[in-house]
């Protein structure tokens, strides 16, 4: 071994014992490390959440008016593969349109249809009611994890509609 690479070894140790001495005072602590000191992270104005966290599901209920019972609740995430997860949004959002119209009905059997695909309800003619369900959750952006999933904070329902394919397949 030349001496050039003694040296350049020596410095390398050196850099390295610097290293772990550094992490060894530090204590580990999150504040400490590196990375978060870095100008273009320090640019980035980060926002802790609010003490609430809103999901949105679609839930599916079986029966009439008086007596129904949840079958299902389903993220609209599930019902395509990733890829096409801005169309579910948009079949959604469509189904539930405020204004009727063609293009509404068409999303809400697009829905059913997902939903019978899915295995959620027996066959595209299911007399089912489908709604729209906001969960808020609690957040804490301190906390491991820093979502409580069971009990959710609050739950309203933000819309619904009766399955326009039931008893069109007859």
């Amino acid at each position: 071994m030349t001496a050039s690479e003694c040296s350049r070894l020596r410095r390398a140790q050196v850099l390295l014992l610097a290293l772990v001495v550094t992490l060894g005072v530090s204590g580990r602590s999150e504040r400490y490390w590196p990375v978060l000191t870095w100008p273009v992270y320090a640019m980035a104005k980060i926002e802790p959440p609010g003490e609430t966290y809103s999901v949105r599901s679609l839930r599916v209920l079986e029966g009439d008016g008086e007596e129904e019972r949840e079958l299902a609740r389903v993220r609209r995430e599930t019902l395509v593969v990733f890829d096409h997860n801005r169309l579910a949004r948009a079949v959604v959002r469509g189904a539930f349109a405020e204004e009727a119209g063609p293009e509404r009905e068409a999303d809400r059997a697009h829905v059913v249809r997902l939903l019978a695909l899915e295995g959620v309800i027996e066959g595209e003619d299911a007399p089912v009611t489908v709604e729209i369900i906001e969960t808020q959750l609690a957040a804490d952006a301190g906390a491991r994890p820093g979502l409580t999933l069971e009990p959710p904070v609050r739950e309203f329902l933000r819309a619904r509609f009766a399955n326009p394919l039931a008893g069109a397949a007859q």
